[in-house]
């Protein structure tokens, strides 16, 4: 899918706020377990050798182009893997269902290409192999997410953003321990659309102080593990 997409920081209060109103006129992610407000979002990304998914990210480039294999709530059984492609603020955004068998065999280097729904997922593996992808950090977070049909609009609220620092193994984070990415409460909201945007939604968000920034969970939640002495440090930008 193809869309436009914006990203703002926030403090919890102004999210819980939002929130409430937005329940009153979008529709809440199907992805919600009963008796749950939020999901968990589980993503690991790769980067080749010389770090150039985060080099580009910081030094503003406008095309750029991320895989990962992400899952929801813990469950291997919704294991997905995505390549995310962003031309400024335009996402194109390709997904495939992944099965646990085919991440182990990605995660250990085999990249078994006869896999049983290996064919489906070419591309991704092509892709990670040929460029040298490997597997760089784990990125967690707690979302809610609100859709609508007008505009294709889907807007989102992301909490305790968090990492595993230099585990890697997504299949395996039963007791790993989670660093928080930042110091203070911040949370990130994200709207997402791919028409005309809502209205009564933009006046709803323009009420709140929001402050619009290029954010990247990617490039947050290296902030503890990027050593390189040409980059400044990879801090709380909250």
């Amino acid at each position: 899918m193809q869309r436009q997409e914006f990203k703002y920081y926030m403090s919890a209060d102004i999210a819980q706020l939002i929130s409430r109103n937005l329940e009153k006129f979008l529709v809440s992610d199907r992805n919600y377990q009963e008796g749950r407000k939020h999901y968990v979002v589980t993503s690991l990304y790769f980067d080749d050798s010389n770090s150039s998914a985060l080099t580009e990210k910081i030094d503003g480039i406008l095309a750029r182009e991320k895989y990962r294999i992400r899952m929801y709530d813990s469950e291997v059984t919704s294991l997905k893997a995505e390549i995310k492609r962003k031309i400024g603020t335009v996402v194109d955004k390709r997904s495939w269902r992944i099965s646990k068998n085919l991440v182990e065999s990605i995660l250990d280097g085999t990249n078994d290409l006869w896999a049983e729904d290996s064919k489906s997922i070419l591309d991704f593996i092509a892709k990670i192999k040929g460029f040298g992808q490997l597997p760089r950090v784990i990125v967690e977070y707690d979302r809610q997410a609100y859709e609508h049909p007008l505009g294709d609009l889907r807007i989102t609220i992301d909490s305790n953003l968090r990492t595993c620092n230099s585990f890697t193994n997504i299949l395996n984070l039963n007791g790993v321990p989670r660093v928080p990415v930042f110091v203070q409460d911040a949370q990130i909201l994200e709207v997402k659309f791919s028409g005309e945007f809502p209205k009564f939604v933009a006046d709803l968000l323009n009420s709140y102080p929001l402050t619009r920034s290029a954010i990247s969970k990617y490039v947050l939640a290296q902030r503890y593990l990027d050593s390189s002495g040409c980059r400044d440090y990879l801090g709380d930008q909250y």
